[in-house]
């Protein structure tokens, strides 16, 4: 009775791994089949892709710029000076008042910003044609 008990167990084993055997098949199938629509995903993001190039990683290239006693003639390959343009700047004093003039800017254009917004939005409610309130929202 345990003998039969055992190959009843073992059959129901085997037949579970052939069902995920066969259902590993069909989901590699599928996946197959969807390599297509795939591509077509893909190819719509590289718009954006180019963009974050040109925008996010090109710029990047200037930043040695900052280690370089540049020379317009010599372009990105001026003089190597390291840190001396940095030790220079914060030695003479301007590093504080132009740290100040940036925090300063960057207030008055949030506070502007901010007020032309809300006198905008307070206009926008004051009209009274749907047609051109909708115009606008969008």
């Amino acid at each position: 009775m345990a003998v039969v008990k055992e190959a009843a167990t073992s059959e129901r084993k085997e037949e579970k791994k052939a069902a995920m055997a066969a259902k590993k098949v069909v989901i590699r199938n599928k996946r197959r089949l969807n390599k297509k629509t795939d591509l077509a995903q893909l190819s719509m993001c590289i718009p954006a892709f180019i963009k974050l190039f040109i925008f996010s990683y090109l710029p990047m290239v200037g930043i040695i710029l900052a280690f370089e006693d540049y020379k317009p003639r010599q372009g990105l390959l001026s003089p190597w000076v390291g840190l001396e343009n940095f030790r220079f700047f914060f030695v003479s004093g301007e590093a504080l008042r132009a740290t100040f003039n940036t925090v300063m800017f960057n207030v008055i254009f949030i506070i502007s910003g901010l007020v032309v917004s809300l006198i905008l939005a307070l206009v926008m409610y004051e009209i009274s044609n749907k047609f051109v309130v909708k115009l606008f929202q969008t």
